[in-house]
């Protein structure tokens, strides 16, 4: 609970001052000895009508894959201070800027629920790289104890997104890989 509590608020803090899609500036290059590298990725989520799960927070949880020293941070699925950045359907687009290695999205979790199976959705950054991660949609049952994951190849939309909202980069600069549910 003390985690989901220090997550809204920073997602509360985060949300009135972040870019509309993510945590980079407009203006972002790397430099010539960057050792980190962006993923971007979007996200939907749908849950049943009369799902009561709890309201506020949705989110991924990821982290480095061989646990040193990062700190889980998410990705958010939904949550009532964020404008969706979608019109077709409720969702969010993220990008991230990372240290080169390897990562996994390993948990979900709504309202006070977290997901039961540990997911296991890995991606590589590499330094001075931009890599495309996929559409990930979760759907919540009603139970709130089940939920579906799955990842779609929107590349076309997400990547002319991408570089509409950077100034620094072109359509050719971006690699793909899509994560795998």
């Amino acid at each position: 609970m003390l985690r989901l509590t220090v997550l809204f608020l920073l997602l509360f803090v985060t949300a009135c001052g972040t870019s509309r899609f993510g945590s980079l500036s407009r203006s972002y290059e790397f430099s010539p000895d960057t050792k980190k590298g962006i993923v971007f990725l979007s996200t939907t989520l749908k849950k049943d009508d009369d799902t009561s799960c709890g309201t506020g927070l949705t989110a991924l949880w990821y982290s480095r894959a061989d646990g040193r020293s990062f700190m889980r941070t998410t990705i958010l699925l939904d949550n009532f201070l964020v404008k969706s950045h979608f019109e077709d359907s409720r969702g969010y687009f993220t990008n991230l800027e990372l240290s080169e290695g390897e990562y996994v999205i390993d948990e979900l979790t709504y309202g006070s629920y977290a997901s039961m199976v540990p997911l296991n959705m890995r991606f590589r950054v590499s330094a001075g790289k931009v890599d495309y991660l996929g559409q990930i949609n979760v759907t919540i049952e009603r139970d709130c104890l089940s939920y579906d994951i799955s990842v779609k190849d929107l590349r076309d939309r997400d990547a002319a997104l991408f570089v509409r909202e950077m100034d620094n980069f072109e359509l050719d600069s971006i690699d793909y890989q899509i994560l795998e549910p």
